[in-house]
């Protein structure tokens, strides 16, 4: 069964999910969170987007995005292609992807201050502080 096309309009907010390929680490060290928190920077610089909140989990990464007049796909792809090459390089990984290929996205039309909550709250959840 097909998945439903994304809603896209200018200014939306979206709540995403990245998880690691067969929920896999996705992060081994303090460096590869830094190396995600600098591309995330590079790539919202680049098609404008904003970022209300963030949680880089071991094995998934949780955004709160508000999107510009580039599609949120573009930017998206251009993230997560960006990091799977840095981690297959650093971890000597020959190829293959790092996370799966279906990113969880939802449209928000409600407040962004429960969102954020939610999202700083996963790692509690999780036991990780």
């Amino acid at each position: 069964m097909a998945r439903r096309p994304r809603v896209f309009a200018r200014s939306l907010l979206y709540r995403i999910m990245v998880r690691g390929n067969q929920r896999q680490k996705t992060f081994r060290s303090d460096h590869d969170y830094k190396a995600y928190l600098d591309r995330l920077e590079k790539y919202r610089a680049q098609v404008r987007v904003r970022v209300y909140a963030y949680c880089l989990m071991p094995n998934h990464v949780h955004l709160l995005l508000e999107t510009g007049s580039t599609p949120l796909a573009k930017f998206m792809q251009g993230l997560q292609q960006s990091h799977t090459q840095y981690f297959n390089r650093r971890h000597r990984k020959v190829a293959g992807a790092v996370t799966e290929s279906d990113v969880t996205i939802w449209t928000i039309f409600s407040t962004r201050s429960f969102l954020v909550a939610e999202i700083t709250i996963d790692p509690s959840y999780s036991e990780l502080v």
